[in-house]
């Protein structure tokens, strides 16, 4: 469990998505959201509605696939003993199999734009079957936008961001590694291993801001294959190390404050801890009044809602103090109005931003339709992403819950005849045969 990167996840920056373009990706052809709001900032939260199987999942999925391009060179050194993550040892080429659109030919683009302390950072990459074939920073450079590094086969543009020895050291790692792995992605894993005074004579600040910025970028998807060894990631339950017992206490005592407001049954909410040597190992209970009673619940046996609001507390935490947080599903299994409640108070004092896929049409009725996002399937599987706002005019009296419900905003499903009392007759009518023939 890496400590350091644990205490790097606590501090965050002033940095928002202003916008995300995909190309053959995943289930995209070509498509963007545009998150610009008043002034040319980025909107403070983005609420992605769409019917199932829309793509709301795979158009969060490119901010992840940013995130494991940056992690691909480091994979390189991890290790593979066990606990070791899932992502341990992949490339440019295994991100491309994982998410380039099934049936494209051509290569898979992500592009986005950061707006960094009131400034745009664009950041792209192209990539095919091959591993990357481009990659572009344009931010700003001793005062003035400008184009940072431009790298593709053809030409390897870095002398901007690099310095005397250090640039001639990157040369020739890219030269045996770009590719496979992206100049940030070299970046990230040699400039963990050098002293602070040496980057900033040698590397362009510009070019660590940015990188800076993206690895704070936090993420949660709930159907991931494993849960975040972070521990503020994984509040359930599982080890710590001793050194974060102050961490994870003042983690609890904001849980306690936060559940005891939203629950009137609700006690308090406490870690029960066996400490170690090195590691304190952990589980999270509620202290509810239950028939006149109190009783001590773990977590493992509260309702599924609850579960959810508790594993994605900590990045309520972060979007509110000040950071980017991408969490797909925000609603499952939360009631509706415990969801708006939720969410109202969330966007009353938020400081970073949120983007979020969501069913929930409860929060249709309060959110600014600037804010408001749908994706639409057409017949042909064509997709398109959109504002409620530009699609259509709105005014703070319209009902958008009964507009979207109604199929005025699209991204409903279009149901046809199911006829589903004569499928379970032929079903058991051929299960039955079939069985009296064993």
């Amino acid at each position: 469990m890496n400590i350091n990167y644990i205490k790097y996840t606590i501090h965050y920056n002033t940095v928002m998505i202003k916008s995300i373009h995909v190309e053959n990706f995943l289930c995209f052809k070509d498509a963007t959201i545009d998150l610009e709001g008043a002034k040319g900032e980025a909107v403070p939260y983005a609420l992605i509605y769409g019917e199932n199987g829309s793509g709301k999942t795979n158009l969060l999925q490119s901010v992840r696939f940013l995130r494991a391009s940056l992690d691909s060179y480091l994979s390189k050194w991890a290790d593979r003993g066990p606990g070791a993550p899932d992502s341990a040892g992949f490339t440019m080429q295994t991100l491309h199999s994982e998410y380039s659109r099934i049936g494209s030919d051509g290569p898979m683009g992500l592009r986005f734009v950061f707006r960094i302390n009131g400034r745009d950072a664009e950041y792209s990459m192209r990539v095919s079957k091959e591993g990357l074939i481009g990659e572009d920073l344009v931010y700003i450079l001793n005062g003035r936008r400008a184009a940072l590094f431009s790298i593709s086969d053809e030409r390897m543009d870095i002398g901007k961001v690099f310095k005397g020895k250090y640039l001639e050291d990157m040369r020739y790692e890219c030269s045996k590694y770009w590719g496979f792995h992206s100049l940030l992605s070299i970046v990230s894993k040699g400039t963990a291993d050098i002293k602070r005074g040496f980057i900033e004579d040698n590397v362009a600040p510009e070019l660590m801001e940015v990188l800076d910025y993206i690895n704070g970028l936090v993420l949660f998807f709930p159907n991931a294959r494993l849960r975040p060894q972070n521990p503020l990631m994984n509040p359930r339950g599982g080890q710590w190390p001793s050194e974060l017992d102050p961490v994870m206490d003042a983690l609890a005592d904001a849980m306690n404050d936060f559940f005891c407001g939203l629950y009137s049954d609700v006690e308090g909410v406490r870690y029960l801890k066996n400490k170690g040597p090195r590691y304190t190992e952990y589980e999270l209970v509620f202290d509810k009044r239950i028939e006149g009673k109190t009783v001590v619940i773990p977590i493992s046996r509260e309702s599924s809602g609850t579960q959810r609001l508790v594993d994605e507390f900590y990045y309520i935490l972060v979007c509110v103090h000040g950071g980017v947080v991408v969490v797909d599903e925000m609603d499952s299994g939360v009631h509706d109005v415990l969801m708006m409640e939720v969410f109202d108070e969330i966007r009353g004092c938020m400081r970073g931003q949120l983007i979020a896929t969501t069913h929930n049409t409860v929060l249709l009725q309060n959110s600014d339709p600037r804010n408001t996002f749908i994706i639409d399937l057409d017949g042909e599987g064509c997709r398109a992403i959109r504002s409620i706002r530009s699609i259509t005019k709105t005014q703070k009296c319209n009902n958008n819950t009964k507009r979207y419900l109604e199929g005025d905003l699209g991204g409903i499903p279009i149901v046809g005849y199911l006829g589903l009392s004569e499928v379970a007759d032929e079903f058991f009518s051929k299960a039955e045969g079939a069985a009296d023939g064993l």
